[in-house]
């Protein structure tokens, strides 16, 4: 091995010093050397969670960079074979709204009608490595020891099938379970959002949706029906039920041609105060009770409508 040419070191600067040592790492591919030099019957796999490309790297990135080699480095002085092979995480909203930024899209009906679905993901492949060079120079000048060459990217359909495998082999090992937790969400997107996506700027909004009121004929009762209010119309062609309050006043309300049933305290809200209220009961007489579906994709299944 080439004996290091560093520059005396009561002549150079802290700066110049890194420099020198970074350069002779490159010139003499020691990363290289320190990987090539072990057997692959002795490997020790270490993968982090990539960052994205799409802008340049912040003390968070470093911090958490840094961090991460202590790991593989440890292992190398053990004498183990670590691949350190960079990556790049391409799915998810920073892409898009910077592609959507440039196209003036303002929503997904946009992008279908003006733009179309291929045409936007191939604009955002584009952009996936958008700030690649510079992140290679500075986890470089960080020391930090990894192949950019050999970088994979998520989006890669080998990557795609290699983590659908992983997944699939955890679960013959009934290593996956099913849970439910609240997903923060993004209306103008359509999409569930990540904790780190929520962490953006601007991320939340004060905004006013559209809402429904659906009407549900009672089975036992013709042209009587429950007036239902909803702020996700998008999930009625799979509803199986609808939620009454058991302890509050309900009033079934006559119409010129149907009853219709609704909270008490609505009534004269809805039907003004000349309202015919035929009959008032609590909400739990109306548990157990039957309606049609609005839609027939469940007809006939077990569920508050028959």
């Amino acid at each position: 091995m080439t004996k290091p040419n560093f520059p005396a070191l009561e002549k150079t600067s802290i700066d110049q010093q890194e420099q020198a040592i970074l350069k002779f790492w490159q010139d003499q591919k020691i990363f290289e050397k320190s990987v090539n030099s072990r057997s692959k019957k002795n490997e020790y796999v270490f993968y982090d969670g990539p960052p994205f490309a799409t802008g340049m790297p912040h003390y968070g990135h470093f911090l958490a960079s840094i961090i991460k080699d202590v790991v593989p480095r440890y292992q190398t002085m053990l004498g183990k074979r670590v691949e350190r092979t960079w990556g790049w995480d391409c799915h998810g909203l920073p892409i898009e709204n910077i592609v959507e930024e440039e196209l003036g899209t303002k929503s997904k009906k946009d992008i279908e009608e003006k733009i179309g679905v291929h045409e936007f993901n191939e604009k955002c492949r584009s952009k996936v490595l958008y700030f690649a060079d510079e992140w290679e120079k500075i986890i470089h000048r960080l020391g930090r020891w990894v192949d950019f060459k050999n970088g994979y990217k998520t989006m890669d359909k080998d990557f795609m099938e290699s983590v659908m495998w992983v997944f699939a082999d955890l679960h013959a090992k009934n290593l996956i379970y099913e849970g439910r937790r609240i997903s923060l969400y993004c209306p103008r997107c359509e999409t569930p959002l990540s904790n780190f996506e929520i962490a953006m700027d601007n991320s939340y909004q004060t905004r006013h949706d559209q809402t429904a009121t659906v009407k549900f004929e009672l089975l036992d009762e013709p042209n009587t029906y429950l007036l239902a209010w909803t702020t996700t119309p998008w999930t009625l062609p799979s509803n199986w039920g609808c939620a009454i309050n058991p302890d509050l006043e309900y009033a079934k309300v006559k119409t010129e041609k149907e009853f219709l049933i609704v909270a008490q305290s609505l009534v004269e809200r809805i039907f003004g105060e000349q309202a015919l209220v035929v009959e008032v009961f609590k909400g739990s007489d109306l548990v157990g009770k039957s309606y049609k579906p609005l839609f027939p994709y469940f007809e006939g299944q077990k569920g508050l409508h028959k």
